[in-house]
């Protein structure tokens, strides 16, 4: 079975929450807790030592007063994922080793810092990295089957989007941009590693990309199937920038290429990427498409959490649960 990369959402977002969910596991000792069973999914126990754990940065934000409720929605979270974790199971969705380092390298990449700094980070807090890989690995494969069960199946047709346009009242549409606007798609090629040969092996792979659009492959097919970047899936579409939403690399190849056209292999900090300007848009044809983009981008997120509460209730349905707590 051939599945989606991970979803959008961004890499950075997942570290930290990874870096906040695994508090240390002697601070939960540190607390006597008598340990209990406080709910049962299918066959799988949750302990209140290990609800205790996973809460911990929410306790301390909350005080003393919630801890009730704050134990309560991460229990309710924790059953959600032993749940999308099962699921994973069933549909044989994998994540491999591989596919851990090279996720922790881009977080790494994305907070600035590197792999080896992250986890002596980690070591000072009490979390090792054979139980940050775990974590790390059920999120991607939690995201996974989220990805394949739940995005996949949300759609946002022109038609969706010119109702809900027609619906906004004058205030809301916004006025003709004063310059060029640049509608653009990508391929990002990340290494995957640290060091100078991950960085060769990018520039290896967006080489034989560039090779290829230049002996008249499509990019959007290009981008789906190569890109590293969530936006393959959508062809590796970004949308529509003016000149100074774009950083000064980047905008030096891009306000020099033709519609359609694509861009030699740019160096970037998010890795090394290929661009190819779609159009460029002027006044009022420029406006109309940045509403159309935004609208858009609501409805798809209106949908998609919809459906993935629906999805969820149809997983607990299915399942025999207990709350103990």
């Amino acid at each position: 079975m051939r599945l989606p990369a991970l979803p959008t959402g961004t890499l950075r977002l997942l570290g930290a929450v990874l870096l906040l969910a695994l508090a240390p596991a002697s601070a939960a000792r540190a607390g006597h807790t008598v340990d209990r069973i406080v709910a049962v999914v299918n066959d799988q126990a949750i302990t209140l030592s290990e609800l205790e754990e996973k809460a911990r940065p929410a306790l301390a934000a909350a005080g003393r007063t919630d801890r009730r409720r704050v134990l309560a929605e991460v229990l309710d979270r924790m059953v959600d994922d032993i749940l999308v974790t099962e699921e994973a199971k069933r549909l044989h969705i994998e994540v491999s080793d591989a596919e851990v380092r090279d996720t922790m390298a881009r977080i790494a990449k994305s907070n600035g810092t590197t792999v080896e700094a992250m986890l002596q980070e980690l070591a000072r807090q009490g979390i090792d990295r054979e139980r940050y890989e775990s974590e790390l690995k059920n999120q991607i494969l939690r995201a996974r089957v989220v990805n394949f069960r739940v995005r996949s199946q949300v759609v946002v047709t022109p038609a969706d989007v010119e109702a809900a346009i027609r619906e906004l009242p004058p205030e809301k549409t916004p006025k003709a941009p004063k310059g060029p606007q640049y509608v653009l798609r990508h391929i990002l090629f990340m290494p995957r590693g640290q060091g100078p040969e991950a960085e060769a092996e990018a520039r290896r792979r967006a080489e034989a990309a560039l090779k290829a659009l230049d002996a008249g492959e499509d990019f959007a097919a290009l981008a789906a199937r190569y890109s590293d970047a969530p936006t393959g899936q959508d062809g590796g579409y970004l949308g529509a920038f003016s000149p100074e939403d774009l950083s000064p690399e980047i905008r030096r190849v891009v306000e020099h290429l033709p519609a359609g056209g694509h861009s030699p292999v740019v160096l970037t900090p998010s890795g090394f990427q290929i661009f190819q300007l779609q159009e460029v848009l002027r006044g009022p044809e420029a406006a109309r498409r940045l509403l159309e983009e935004k609208v858009r981008a609501r409805l798809y997120q209106r949908q998609f959490e919809r459906r993935l509460e629906e999805w969820v209730r149809e997983l607990r349905k299915k399942a025999a649960i207990r709350i103990l707590l």
